[in-house]
């Protein structure tokens, strides 16, 4: 995999989800993982969901074969990936070669708020 192409930063993030003092509960998210990879928008689409119109912008990243992550991720919502101050839900993820990295297969909801 060509390192010149591995231009963004990818943080995988994982969630705990804990109980505040009145019982209520809560969910925090912690980082787990930073890496390098390429970033590839596939398109959007548009979907009516809970009554309200909401638009998804489907995205690849390619990364190297994390070194401290084994096993690789799996689609969960426990676990959830920030590039660029946007946040994506993964819905694949695949190897490439034998252990040469990983595609993975994200969302994000193209009305999010980007953070800087």
């Amino acid at each position: 995999m060509n390192a010149g192409a591995l231009d963004r930063r990818l943080r995988f993030e994982r969630a705990s989800d804990t109980q505040g003092p009145s019982g209520e509960p809560s969910r925090t998210w912690s980082p787990l993982i930073e890496v390098a990879a390429r970033k590839r928008e596939l398109g959007g689409r548009e979907l009516f969901q809970a009554q309200q119109l909401v638009a998804k912008v489907d995205t690849e990243f390619l990364i190297r074969y994390p070194v401290g992550m084994y096993p690789f991720p799996t689609p969960s919502e426990l676990l959830r990936l920030v590039c660029e101050g946007r946040t994506y839900d993964i819905t694949h993820v695949s190897e490439i070669g034998r252990r040469d990295g990983l595609r993975i297969l994200a969302f994000a909801r193209a009305d999010q708020d980007v953070a800087a």
